[in-house]
């Protein structure tokens, strides 16, 4: 590591001093977990991306309890010459136990030295890098996810299904407990198929949304073997850093979007208010630890979550979609 970086590196980590205790003999902080100012600006950080226009960032004070979910209310009417007024409500009650999920790193040396020549603070640099990994990560989880495993291993669940359960297969267990309502298996577009087009499988998925929450700011997120190429917007300005990429066209009527790790046969339709992410206060921990045998640093991190589908009347999951050649 070059010495203009490791100064500057070492001037960064002196912000966490009084929390991460130094190792004197080399580059190298403890694991400890952040302070409350630390955390708040952790939790700001993350709001800046465009990925929580379509999530929902919930920091909690215990590790479970009563998910926050969104009621709605119905018009309605009451004769209250004979029965008292109370308001007609669409709710169902879930509870959230947030675990713990590790997302470690390493960084080589010649990609630290990079972030010291280029126009942005080397700080901001190195932070925006390790979000970005962050931010994957949860994603990758959050939609793939089906199960914890005591020992997760990357050879084996390439997409990460074995760390924990995610948004989609909740809407699944769901969908089980629930004579599938929530689920369609799409199978083949085309005229061998039960719909003929991406928007006829579209329009048979609002079906099993409640009306109420049929209309309004209803999303469709698409997979990458769903869409047309030329039917997405190509702002290489716009996309940079940034998680969501927009169709430039309606699908079934609804906006639609992609998102990294979804899977490629899929199509969510859900509010967007619906997908949750539920962090465990006073719980996220980060260390840094130089391992020069390596020529790398590493990068610990830890936090205490769960992925929480605020209300299932409120999406369909669409899968196992073939587009007829």
């Amino acid at each position: 590591m070059k010495f203009e970086t490791h100064k500057k590196l070492n001037a960064h980590f002196q912000k966490f001093a009084h929390n991460l205790k130094p190792d004197e003999t080399a580059l190298s902080y403890k694991i400890a977990t952040l302070e409350s100012e630390q955390e708040k600006n952790f939790f700001a950080k993350l709001k800046e991306n465009d990925l929580f226009q379509i999530l929902t960032l919930v920091p909690v004070n215990y590790a479970h309890g009563e998910a926050i979910g969104f009621i709605q209310g119905m018009p309605g009417t009451t004769d209250t010459e004979q029965f008292a007024r109370k308001p007609k409500l669409l709710a169902n009650r879930l509870m959230y136990f947030c675990q713990q999920m590790n997302i470690d790193s390493r960084i080589k040396y010649d990609k630290l030295n990079n972030f010291v020549h280029t126009e942005l603070d080397f700080v901001e640099e190195f932070e925006r890098y390790l979000d970005k990994h962050l931010l994957g990560s949860v994603l990758m989880v959050g939609l793939n996810g089906t199960h914890r495993a005591d020992n997760s291993s990357p050879d084996t669940a390439l997409h990460c299904q074995d760390v924990q359960k995610g948004w989609l297969q909740k809407i699944r267990d769901h969908a089980a407990q629930n004579s599938g309502q929530g689920v369609l298996n799409v199978g083949v577009i085309g005229e061998s198929g039960k719909y003929k087009t991406i928007s006829k499988a579209i329009k048979a998925g609002l079906m099993q949304i409640k009306p109420i929450y049929a209309d309004g700011d209803l999303i469709a997120i698409c997979g990458r073997n769903v869409i047309e190429d030329e039917a997405i917007e190509n702002n290489k300005d716009e996309l940079e850093g940034q998680f969501i990429t927009r169709l430039q066209k309606l699908i079934g009527g609804c906006k639609a979007i992609t998102v990294p790790h979804f899977p490629p046969n899929a199509i969510l339709l859900t509010r967007l208010d619906n997908l949750a992410l539920y962090v465990h206060r006073n719980n996220i921990r980060r260390g840094f630890i130089e391992e020069p045998e390596f020529d790398m640093l590493s990068h610990y991190f830890s936090f205490n979550i769960d992925f929480i589908v605020e209300n299932f009347d409120a999406c369909c999951l669409l899968e196992n979609i073939e587009l007829a050649e």
